[in-house]
């Protein structure tokens, strides 16, 4: 019997209805809200492109310091913030595939 119900006009007008106040749910920006929201996603941007300057000015001091202290400039190091130290970062041995029993 539901499955006869499924194509009934009343139920294509339920279905036409619900349709027509989900439709109406959804609410919208006026264009001076996209205006002010485009103008802060624009002003994160310029942060975020500073901020990878200023990483990129890092990265090159350190490894000005790596190479005037005389450390190796293949390795990777941490610093230890309360000594000053430069700590050699040690990778973990990478495994080998084991081979499967057959």
């Amino acid at each position: 019997m539901r499955s006869s119900m499924v194509g009934s006009p009343q139920v294509k007008r339920n279905i036409k209805n619900n349709m027509s106040k989900l439709f109406n749910q959804f609410k919208k920006l006026n264009r001076n809200e996209l205006d002010e929201l485009v103008k802060r996603i624009e002003h994160i941007n310029g942060y975020v492109l500073v901020v990878q300057a200023l990483e990129t000015q890092k990265a090159f001091w350190l490894s000005n310091k790596v190479k005037e202290k005389g450390l190796d400039q293949t390795k990777q190091y941490r610093i230890d913030f309360k000594t000053g130290r430069f700590i050699p970062v040690v990778e973990p041995p990478k495994e080998e595939p084991k081979d499967k029993p057959e």
